[in-house]
């Protein structure tokens, strides 16, 4: 797998020599080293880089894995900027500016990308030396990067998410505008009418039919020749200049106001409402007038922003195109939006063993499945593996110990032990010689784990990977209360490397791989010429339900808050964006996608599209089944909608049989088999029970031969008696959730604390029933 971002700048490499000593750094009895190992060549030469930030952020923790890091790792060179709805290119000549103006269909069938308008070219006049960018300040969703030709020589452009203006400001501000390969120009007033240059704050640009504004200050002068708009600024005026991207001229005088309110920050807050079932964020841009009649600042929202969370958007002028469909703009600096939040379960309660169900839950299968699983870890020793596959394998061996445990297993006690000392060996670093650890990048501003895997060591898949460490930590934290004192310290250390919550951290920057306006996160840790992306979004999720859970276990409510706000927001994004769930559901218009693709799902999303594909492979089993992994009840939010899971199954089914080779769920084999048919179980459980008995009796390895059989054997017949998850209803407790089969509601709830609480069953804003959740137990609430 693979992803790319990054950015930080000027510290002498001389100052982290190549071979520097590693010492551990104690956090509770668990321990971190306190340098990369940089006698490795690998870490060494990715390590050393000098990020391209100004060199007054030295020292700053740099936030990688986001739709900027090209800019961040690489400076300007010309890689794309897709900030929605412009996309901005900084390169040798200055700074273009394009944005989408329709589908096009060069990926075919099993791609979604768009068309760019012809670039309009800020670039600098006359001759000078070769520009430099850096970047400058950065806020929650907007970027401020610096240019300059010499010390005195420089403007600073400021662009964000959903902004559909770029700003440019500087002393030495003259810029000259034009197509970006020198074609045809035409310039025009606001109105459409000729306009040849002359005093002008504000003016249009179109280019082979596309239209751009610009905006500046009164007494900017416009002289228009040989295909260029050169700007000009008296004595006295401060120089700036806003250039907007607008495909409808009529919204040019909605523009004008808006274009003088300049974005200075941009803050986003979040606040977990157990009682309520929603998580509350607020979206704030902080600005500053450039001219005395500026009116309020215009931000756009995403299709996640507003198809189901509560909002207060109010739609003005004209929607844009972005690969992620349309852009709605609203007026204002704050805007708050709540997101619906279902509850996080660390595990479920053992199924009953029905003999009159159809497909009846055996116990003594579950039996066979946790001694297979106990068996060969005590073959494999301490034998872990780098930090995916390892942090794969301890979270199914921490499953496993909770089935074990719920079910009264003998093995859970071995099951137990194995995944506390798996957790315990990464959690600790014990000198020259220690194989799993985790180490400090103090040039950067995160840690990392060792061995690393798939670009981890430079930040790539770090949500990914230390998920697994973090739900993990948090399942063995609800069993082993004395673990997570010793070891939640350090655990804590691995959740902030992907998902800090602390924007005033010193440590690692503000949530990494997470951006709050897209609404989901990015896997690249370093840069990509095209734009950013994120392949497996429920790896993503299960990272987050990790952190409700470790966040739980530790009774970190800050913590838990951040895991709750990552998985509503991010949830409702891969509805729209990996799924066009909504396109399904309600019909065209208000898909996300494009007529032209023909496919029920994303397997890796970019800034500038999607495709039908992953990383590894372009086999129909793996681009879905990168979407369902791994089965646990962090997933639960893939069962938002039955009739959709059936129909995304049927859709991966109809796809095998297109192919040579595979072409039914037996011919796919027992790993991504058992994750095909765990997602089954999230819409239709008894389907999935039922071909579960069918897999067993004919001995397919689906049921008989892959570790993740018995986690999903088990949350099956856990459906077949609950049902699917109900949307509407939620429990005050934040590791809960409410189960519907016919008109039998369920709620299980896991009561983190020493002390027994109340739990109540809520549906909307209504509370339908309430009981006593015991401590440190699962509870049953049933309704009627």
């Amino acid at each position: 797998m693979f992803r790319s971002l990054l950015p930080v700048i000027l510290l002498a490499t001389s100052l982290f020599p190549a071979a520097a000593q590693q010492t551990a750094v104690p956090v509770g009895k668990g321990s971190y080293a306190d340098s990369p190992p940089l006698s490795d060549p690998h870490v060494a030469e990715k390590y050393n880089r000098n990020p391209h930030i100004d060199p007054s952020l030295a020292g700053t923790p740099i936030p990688t894995n986001d739709w900027c890091t090209d800019l961040f790792m690489e400076g300007g060179d010309g890689g794309q900027l897709w900030a929605y709805p412009a996309v901005v290119q900084f390169d040798t000549q200055g700074v273009a500016v394009s944005y989408p103006t329709s589908w096009n269909d060069r990926r075919g069938p099993k791609g979604i990308g768009v068309e760019l308008s012809p670039p309009l070219r800020i670039a600098w006049a006359g001759a000078g030396a070769q520009p430099q960018t850096n970047v400058l300040k950065w806020g929650d969703w907007t970027l401020v990067a610096r240019q300059s030709r010499s010390p005195q020589e420089y403007w600073d452009v400021t662009f964000g998410n959903g902004l559909p203006f770029v700003w440019f400001e500087g002393a030495a501000l003259k810029p000259v505008l034009r197509a970006d390969r020198n074609g045809p120009l035409s310039v025009t007033k606001l109105d459409g009418s000729p306009f040849s240059g002359g005093a002008a704050d504000s003016f249009l640009i179109q280019l082979s039919g596309d239209n751009y504004g610009v905006f500046g200050p009164d007494g900017m002068s416009v002289t228009v020749a040989n295909n260029a708009a050169q700007i000009t600024y008296p004595a006295g005026v401060k120089p700036w200049l806003a250039v907007g991207v607008l495909p409808d001229p009529k919204m040019a005088p909605l523009f004008r106001s808006a274009a003088g309110a300049i974005p200075r920050d941009s803050i986003f807050t979040w606040q977990l409402n157990p009682e309520r079932g929603v998580v509350q964020t607020t979206f704030q841009l902080v600005t500053e007038p450039l001219r005395k009649d500026a009116g309020p600042p215009l931000q756009g929202w995403l299709q996640h922003h507003f198809r189901a969370a509560a909002n207060d958007i109010k739609p003005v002028g004209t929607p844009f195109l972005t690969p992620r469909g349309p852009l709605l703009l609203s007026q204002g600096n704050i805007t708050h939006i709540d997101w619906d939040f279902p509850g996080v379960l660390p595990f479920l309660p053992p199924p009953a063993a029905d003999a009159q169900a159809k497909s009846p839950y055996d116990p003594a299968r579950m039996k066979g499945y946790i001694a297979a699983v106990a068996a060969k870890r005590q073959q494999q020793g301490d034998n872990i593996g780098d930090t995916y596959w390892g942090g794969k394998m301890i979270q199914k061996t921490a499953q496993y110990a909770a089935i074990a445990a719920q079910t009264g297993d003998p093995a859970a006690k071995d099951l137990h032990d194995d995944a506390c000392n798996y957790l315990a060996d990464f959690l600790t670093y014990s000198g020259p010689g220690d194989k799993y650890y985790f180490a400090r990048y103090p040039k950067w501003g995160g840690m990392i784990g060792f061995p690393p895997s798939y670009g981890s060591e430079f930040f790539t898949d770090n949500h990914f990977h230390y998920g697994y460490f973090t739900m993990s930590a948090g399942i063995m934290g609800a069993l082993d209360p004395g673990f997570i004192k010793d070891y939640g310290p350090m655990a804590r250390m691995v959740a902030r490397q992907y998902a800090n919550w602390d924007r005033h951290d010193k440590i690692f920057p503000f949530l990494r791989t997470f951006n709050p306006w897209t609404g989901h996160s990015y896997a690249g840790g370093s840069s990509s010429k095209g734009g950013n992306n994120q392949e497996s979004s429920s790896e993503s999720m299960n990272a987050w339900g990790g952190l409700v859970l470790l966040g739980s276990a530790m009774g970190d409510s800050d913590m838990l808050s951040c895991g709750a706000m990552g998985y509503s927001i991010e949830s409702e994004a891969i509805r729209c964006y990996w799924n066009n769930y909504y396109g399904w559901r309600d019909g065209a218009s208000a898909s996300t996608w494009p007529a032209s693709y023909q496919r029920a799902i994303v397997g890796i999303l970019g800034d500038s599209g999607g495709v039908f594909g992953t990383f590894f492979s372009g086999a129909p089993q793996h681009v879905f089944g990168i979407e369902w992994l791994p089965d646990s009840p962090a997933l639960y939010y893939l069962g938002h909608d039955p009739k959709f899971v059936r129909y995304q199954y049927d859709q991966l089914m109809q796809n095998l049989s297109q192919q040579k080779k595979e072409t039914t769920l037996e011919q796919i084999g027992a790993d991504w088999g058992s994750l095909v048919l765990g997602y089954l179980s999230f819409g239709d459980p008894e389907a999935a029970a039922e071909k579960f008995d069918q897999l067993w009796q004919s001995n397919d390895p689906i049921a008989h031969g892959s570790e993740e059989t018995g986690i999903i054997y088990y949350m099956t017949h856990n459906g077949t008696q609950n049902g699917v998850i109900a949307p509407g209803w939620h429990t005050n407790i934040p590791t809960g959730n409410v189960f519907r089969k016919g008109d039998k509601i369920t709620a299980i709830v896991w009561n983190a604390s020493k002390f027994p609480v109340t739990a109540e069953v809520i549906q909307g804003s209504k509370v339908m029933k309430s009981a006593t959740a015991k401590p440190r137990a699962l509870t049953t609430i049933t309704i009627p």
